[in-house]
């Protein structure tokens, strides 16, 4: 949002949470209270609106994205993590994705998995006039540092079972072998408008 108001361009944020919302207005940022599955918005109020890393957080996506297609005039901009399936070390980064979001789960936080390019497509009321998708690969390795960062925040109100402290050792074990990346980032702009053949590209 900061980045978009120093361009001359209108933004405003959308957040569940009242804190953060004060959080925000402190630092002068147009932030305003409430639910991505309501937005309190008119049809085609606004030319874009932007999910960052926000889809795997939603409990009502597919509501979520109906109101944010049906206030953006011009379409939606959607990034999420991103895991390429072709590398080993993404693969160990999804399986500690994936573990470290059963942890949360289980302590009462809403955490969903990350969401392909499909699984989000599907979430819309009906199919965008263009699709045009990105894929970022992560140069970042998992750090030790990183792990227990993590594992702290998500092991904060519990303690793990002994099958979880398990697949924790062996996540250990591939971090320190530096056998795990990052994620990655999969952006996708979604237009309104005359149909067109999905657009890829891809970047290191």
């Amino acid at each position: 949002m900061r980045a978009c108001l120093e361009h001359g361009v209108a933004a405003r944020g959308i957040e569940p949470d009242a804190a953060r919302v004060a959080e925000a207005r402190s630092q002068g940022l147009p932030v305003e209270a409430g639910d991505a599955a309501a937005l309190p918005h008119g049809d085609g109020s606004w030319d874009w609106v932007t999910l960052r890393h926000v889809a795997h957080h939603l409990e009502r996506p597919r509501e979520a994205f109906s109101q944010a297609w049906r206030v953006a005039r011009s379409g939606l901009l959607v990034a999420e993590p991103w895991y390429d399936p072709q590398l080993d070390s993404q693969r160990a980064g999804l399986a500690i994705d994936r573990f470290l979001k059963r942890l949360d789960r289980r302590r009462g936080v809403f955490h969903g998995d990350v969401l392909c390019e499909g699984e989000l497509l599907a979430l819309l009321p009906e199919r965008p006039g263009l699709v045009e998708v990105e894929t970022h690969s992560p140069a970042l390795p998992w750090t030790d540092g990183d792990l227990e960062r993590e594992v702290r925040h998500s092991c904060s109100r519990g303690h793990l079972t002994p099958s979880e402290a398990r697949e924790l050792e062996a996540h250990r074990g591939r971090v320190g072998r530096a056998a795990v990346t990052l994620a990655g980032t999969l952006i996708l702009t979604l237009r309104r408008g005359a149909s067109e053949v999905p657009k890829m590209s891809g970047s290191g």
